[in-house]
């Protein structure tokens, strides 16, 4: 009996060890706020092929949450090239400094650089190259290059040249459900009542923005309403594709006046998050789109035609005006299409409950689509195994004050004060409230105590 139970505690011990790695004990480290000792884990961890990548992520938001965020060519080295699908990961950690950053003008030479290889990489998701067209486009206009601009948004793949109709009637979002006529009539002759019963019809704008995303308000003022958009794309051969559509609103997507994507939530979301199977005719088809919106001063819409990775369709035309097109026999059965990342990070999770870094990028993944309350509750189930940890309580704190829930976001800015009085965000936070209430000198003072706290930060955020 003796020696059978040394021979389980040995076995016990074993397991420990096997899974005590650098990257296990950056997170413990973590989950005592001890974030000098995480790093100097996780700069081990990457030396370990089985947890590199994790622990570089890990790293990225570590840095971010420490104001310490830096550019170079890690993002490819630890992610692209090692990873058998870096996607979901490109998706998810988008607009951090170390990846792409904010839209603009690109200082830093790795962003210029991930953006050549994301067009280069045969591996790299048609979505994530259109979009980092996009994103390459706004570096040229930030540049005041807008011939290069211009080239840049073509290659997105989406269709630019639109007749609108509108504004319908959109009281509480009411407008989405019903019937306002546009559907069974495209032609230009047709007439509809609109806001106020006012007799409305199709027009072509005589001119419009080029850049990929269609904004409504510079055709229709009203900030809440019902639009519809139509263009007719001619296809030279029938085929099956994938719709593709993102916007700010809710949405609604016909093909040849079947429907094909519908969401009746008003939403802001990156391109090609909505998708549906459909088929081209060879010869003219209708796209028809309806958007929603309420209290909105931005309302837009992307759509793409694309095969099922994303790349778009080449060949394909299209013109504002009314063409003849053969209608669908009938409406498919609308199925959801998830979106990759989010499916990635979903079965990452249930593989590695225990590991907290998928959380994150899950969480990120959703609130790139303007999907606070599903991203809350992922970040909320890993919180609860780790309620100190301020990494994770920062990542609450972002879905918070996406569904501007300013009470429960007040009780966590709060709670992150008192917990973790020295984290960068804390020193922040209490040097802007010191400010509101021109507590000058105390906020000076509090100030230094940061900088000197933080001296090797390289980026200082602005109080």
């Amino acid at each position: 009996m003796n020696k059978t139970l040394f021979t389980v505690c040995i076995l016990l011990l074993s397991i420990q060890l096997v899974f005590a790695n650098d990257y296990d004990k950056a997170w413990e480290a973590l989950h005592r706020n001890d974030r000098k000792k995480a790093t100097e884990f996780l700069q081990k961890a990457l030396k370990d092929p089985a947890t590199a990548a994790d622990a570089y992520v890990t790293l990225v938001y570590l840095n971010s949450f420490e104001g310490n965020e830096k550019t170079g060519n890690d993002f490819t080295e630890k992610i692209i090239k090692p990873l058998k699908d870096a996607n979901p990961y490109l998706y998810a950690m988008w607009f951090q400094t170390p990846v792409l950053g904010s839209y603009g003008k690109k200082e830093a030479t790795s962003q210029l650089d991930l953006l050549s290889n994301i067009f280069q990489n045969p591996n790299i998701h048609g979505s994530l190259k259109a979009a980092a067209h996009y994103v390459k486009g706004t570096h040229h206009l930030s540049a005041n290059e807008f011939e290069k601009a211009l080239t840049e948004w073509k290659e997105v793949g989406s269709f630019i040249d639109w007749q609108f109709v509108g504004p319908f009637e959109n009281l509480s979002g009411t407008g989405f459900y019903k019937d306002h006529g546009p559907l069974a009539h495209p032609e230009k002759t047709a007439v509809f009542s609109g806001v106020n019963k006012a007799p409305i019809n199709w027009f072509t704008p005589a001119a419009s923005n080029q850049d990929a995303w269609k904004f409504i308000s510079s055709h229709v003022l009203n900030k809440t309403a019902i639009v519809f958009a139509q263009s007719f794309i001619y296809s030279p051969e029938d085929k099956e594709i994938m719709l593709n559509a993102g916007g700010s609103g809710s949405l609604k997507v016909w093909v040849n006046d079947a429907l094909v994507v519908s969401e009746s939530k008003e939403q802001v979301t990156e391109l090609d998050y909505y998708r549906g199977l459909t088929k081209l005719n060879k010869g003219y088809n209708r796209i028809l789109v309806q958007l929603g919106y309420t209290g909105n001063s931005t309302p837009n819409f992307i759509i793409r035609c694309t095969d099922a990775n994303g790349n778009a369709i080449k060949g394909l035309k299209e013109l504002s005006s009314p063409q003849p097109y053969t209608k669908a026999a009938s409406n498919a059965e609308l199925k959801e299409i998830p979106h990759f990342a989010e499916t990635y990070f979903q079965q990452k999770i249930k593989a590695q409950p225990a590991n907290p870094v998928n959380y994150i990028l899950l969480t990120e993944s959703l609130l790139r689509n303007d999907r606070a309350f599903e991203a809350r509750k992922v970040i909320e189930s890993v919180i609860k195994k780790f309620p100190d940890n301020s990494l994770l309580r920062y990542e609450l704190i972002q879905c918070l004050s996406k569904t501007n829930n300013k009470t429960l976001l007040s009780q966590e800015i709060e709670r992150l004060k008192e917990k973790d009085p020295t984290c960068l965000a804390t020193f922040i936070l209490n040097i802007q409230q010191l400010m509101n209430e021109e507590k000058y000198e105390e906020a000076e003072e509090l100030h230094a105590k940061m900088d000197k706290l933080y001296k090797e930060t390289s980026s200082t955020i602005q109080t």
